[in-house]
């Protein structure tokens, strides 16, 4: 009779696993990456505060010039030559 019972049991146990089993589902969206970013340069006219901060001035630019979400922004000014080095980090193309 004990064997009978434990058989029922494992056979209960094992068909209750069956529709979790099948119903998994693979996602249909891709994962997602973080965008790789790599420091882009470039030269600009005028100050490094012709648009507010240093960082602000070079952000703003390197939008206009229409680079993804530029970050980490640094100015060098170049008064010499009345021009600024900007460098951000852009999403790498």
């Amino acid at each position: 009779m004990m064997k009978i019972a434990a058989i029922c049991l494992v056979s209960c146990v094992l068909f209750s696993m069956l529709p979790a089993h099948f119903s998994h589902e693979e996602p249909n969206a891709a994962p997602t990456d973080e965008p790789r970013y790599c420091l882009a340069k470039y030269e600009f006219g005028g100050s490094c505060t012709d648009r507010g901060s240093p960082s602000t001035t070079c952000y703003q630019n390197f939008v206009d010039e229409a680079f993804e979400s530029p970050k980490n922004c640094i100015c060098t000014p170049k008064p010499k030559h009345n021009k600024y080095l900007c460098q951000c980090y852009v999403v790498c193309q």
